[in-house]
C-alpha cells in the first residue's frame, strides 16, 4: 500500500515540507538538486493525490500557528512559515479531485544526487487482521526494542506535544 503514495510523498518531500534531514554525507556533503518533471516520478499518474493533499493540509494547520518568519527545515531549506501561506490558501480553495493539478502547479519535484542517509516521514494506514488468512498472511511486528521516542517539549517549550522517534547509533539519534 505504501508504493502508490511514494511519488506524491516525494513531490511534497522534495518541496521541503516533509521533515527531512541529510546526515553526515561523506566528503563535503554537498547535495546536487536537479528539477525533474512530474512524469519522471514513478507512479505519479496513479498516485492517490488527495491523500497527499490531506497530509499537506494537516501541515498547513500547524504552519498557520507559526510566526511568518519562522525558519523551516534544517538550515531553512524549506523557507519560512510565511512562504507556505499562499500554497496553503490555494490548497484550501481547491476543488475535490483537483489535488494532482494542485501539486503540479505549486511544486517542482527535484532529484537529489548525494551519498548519505536521506530520511523522510509519513503516517501509514494499514489494513490488518488479528488472524492470518490468504489476504493477511504477513504479520505486523511489535515496536523494535531499540526504538527511542523523544518528547521535544522537554527541550524547548514551543515544541510541547511534539515527538520524534529513532534509534541511537554511535551516540546519535
Amino acid at each position: 500500500m505504501i508504493a502508490p503514495m511514494r511519488a506524491a510523498a516525494l513531490a511534497a518531500g522534495m518541496a521541503g515540507l516533509a521533515a527531512c534531514a541529510l546526515e553526515d554525507a561523506p566528503g563535503d556533503g554537498a547535495v546536487e538538486w536537479t528539477p525533474v518533471p512530474f512524469s519522471a516520478l514513478p507512479g505519479w499518474a496513479e498516485d492517490r493525490h488527495d491523500e497527499a493533499a490531506t497530509a499537506l493540509r494537516r501541515s498547513c494547520e500547524r504552519l498557520d500557528t507559526l510566526p511568518a518568519s519562522r525558519s523551516l527545515g534544517a538550515g531553512g531549506v524549506a523557507g519560512a512559515a510565511g512562504d507556505w501561506r499562499p500554497i496553503c490558501r490555494a490548497l484550501a480553495e481547491r476543488g475535490d479531485g483537483a489535488a494532482r493539478d494542485f501539486f503540479e502547479r505549486w511544486f517542482v519535484p527535484h532529484g537529489a544526487a548525494v551519498e548519505g542517509l536521506f530520511t523522510g516521514y509519513y503516517e501509514p494506514t494499514l489494513a490488518a487482521s488479528t488472524t492470518p488468512s490468504d489476504v493477511y498472511a504477513t504479520p505486523l511486528y511489535a515496536r523494535p526494542d531499540d526504538l527511542v521516542s523523544v518528547a521535544l517539549g522537554d527541550f524547548r517549550a514551543d515544541f510541547a506535544g511534539e515527538r520524534i522517534a529513532g534509534r541511537v547509533v554511535d551516540g546519535r539519534l
